[in-house]
């Protein structure tokens, strides 16, 4: 639940609209869920590129600050960014399913044809923009638990019109106090 608001709320903070924002219970895994942008993600700018990378990484970011779980090593990092990157470019031929890490992946790749610096691309570049997500989430808190706690008791999809409306009105609420 909070993995799938993570990404909900990071998504509506960056000005991206969202589809829809739903989980499912499942007694053998607990949850999972999916969230739906919109709109696609751009083909190019590094800025709306690193965006939505870190809208991908905000989904683990809000599990990890719920389940009060330390981020991820630099290493572990990389290595799952390689993998998914191998993973990515077996993507094109439709045998592999999307996650969160080959999403980012995806769009690492794309935004590493944007920067000039050769440091600054490839899976070891990827992990501070990973890492980022992290201090997002702790900016827009608010908006994640409303999410969260809204599909908690539901139980139901939640449309993105009624996201938005969730986290704008938690943020609000927490800029007057």
């Amino acid at each position: 639940m909070y993995h799938e608001a993570g990404h909900a709320a990071a998504f509506l903070h960056y000005g991206i609209p969202l589809k829809h924002v739903s989980i499912t219970p499942d007694l053998a895994k607990g949850y999972g869920g999916h969230t739906a942008p919109a709109i696609s993600p751009p083909d190019s700018g590094r800025a709306e590129l690193e965006n939505w990378m870190r809208a991908c990484a905000a989904g683990d970011a809000a599990s990890d600050r719920r389940c009060g779980r330390r981020a991820p090593a630099e290493s572990v990092l990389v290595a799952e960014f390689e993998q998914a990157q191998c993973e990515v470019d077996g993507m094109l031929a439709g045998s592999v399913p999307p996650s969160d890490v080959r999403n980012f992946a995806w769009l690492a790749s794309r935004r590493d044809m944007e920067v000039a610096e050769p440091d600054g691309t490839g899976p070891k570049a990827w992990a501070a923009t990973w890492l980022e997500a992290r201090d997002l989430i702790a900016e827009i808190w608010p908006a994640v638990e409303a999410i969260a706690q809204k599909l908690i008791s539901t139980l139901k999809d939640m449309d993105g019109q009624e996201a938005a409306i969730l986290a704008d009105h938690a943020m609000k609420g927490t800029a007057s106090q």
